[in-house]
């Protein structure tokens, strides 16, 4: 005897497992974007805590270069006219052995980017700023070791050749008029110049960044 198909049955189940396919399907992308979104604010509240002590550190150098700038440019002033002060080169020249360099915090974007996660972060822009931020500072530290190799190679030497630094004084007084002495004022002015703007370009998107990380964590 034939027997008969209920095809209704057969339709229901293949309905029953395709819906069955479907929402487990759904439900492991939905796992798995959960867990994406969960990655990507904890890198997000790492960058900001990051971004935040970098603001700090960077505000702290800057005040500090700025006043050496300020205290060179006075001091540049008076040797055009000849007019120096010797108390005034002794303070100069010691604050130019003295040395502030911002140290980033990078841990956070080491991190993401070995882990090859900075796809995490969904916000196209925040994403866009945070490679850049950290993208600057190889020019940085190429301009930090064009510093410091002054500093060691030029600055140093003069101090230690001319200076007394157990008095605090100058030993040959006429050394002050030489080229060489003002040479070297105005080759580290130029160095902290230019060291002063990069800071001061870091810390403008250290602000954007650190505002546009306190409105994603905020959301």
């Amino acid at each position: 005897m034939k027997t008969k198909i209920n095809w209704l049955n057969h339709f229901i189940e293949v309905v029953v497992v395709i819906i069955g396919i479907s929402i487990a399907f759904i439900l492991n992308n939905w796992r798995e974007n959960y867990s994406k979104k969960l990655v990507e604010l904890k890198y997000i509240e790492s960058f900001r805590e990051d971004i935040n002590i970098d603001f700090e550190n960077l505000e702290n150098v800057l005040e500090k270069d700025r006043q050496k700038k300020s205290h060179l440019e006075r001091y540049i002033a008076s040797l055009k006219m000849n007019a120096f002060n010797i108390d005034s080169t002794v303070s100069i020249l010691s604050d130019m052995l003295t040395n502030y360099n911002f140290n980033p915090q990078t841990s956070t974007y080491q991190a993401i980017i070995s882990s090859a996660h900075i796809n995490y972060v969904t916000n196209y822009e925040l994403k866009k700023l945070i490679i850049s931020y950290y993208k600057n500072f190889e020019e940085l530290e190429q301009g930090e070791t064009i510093y410091n190799m002054y500093v060691n190679n030029y600055v140093v030497p003069f101090v230690y050749d001319n200076l007394d630094l157990l008095e605090n004084k100058i030993i040959d007084q006429s050394v002050l008029r030489q080229k060489k002495h003002r040479n070297l004022i105005v080759g580290y002015y130029a160095l902290l110049m230019q060291k002063v703007t990069m800071y001061e370009d870091i810390l403008s998107t250290n602000i954007v960044l650190k505002d546009k990380l306190s409105g994603k964590t905020a959301k």
